[in-house]
């Protein structure tokens, strides 16, 4: 995830949302905080209601760089309203 969101640094003539899921660790929630930081349009993070492994999102919620904390399900609509 942090190779993937790092490669997003330098493109910022471009609408960037970030999505993070269930994992372990903090690399991704850690760019994800270095993105939100710059700018990027939103950030999403899955709940731990629907985690099976809540860490990476957890890292995330705690660097406070999560705009929308949702369940798996309500992610992928929610971020189609976003993106109109």
């Amino acid at each position: 995830v942090y190779t993937m969101f790092e490669s997003l640094l330098s493109l910022t003539s471009f609408e960037r949302h970030l999505v993070l899921l269930t994992g372990m660790g903090s690399d991704g929630a850690k760019m994800m905080k270095k993105l939100y930081d710059a700018g990027v349009q939103s950030t999403f993070a899955e709940n731990e209601e629907t985690c099976v492994v809540y860490g990476m999102p957890r890292s995330a919620v705690e660097l406070k760089c999560v705009r929308h904390l949702l369940p798996m399900q309500e992610i992928a609509p929610k971020l189609v309203q976003v993106v109109k």
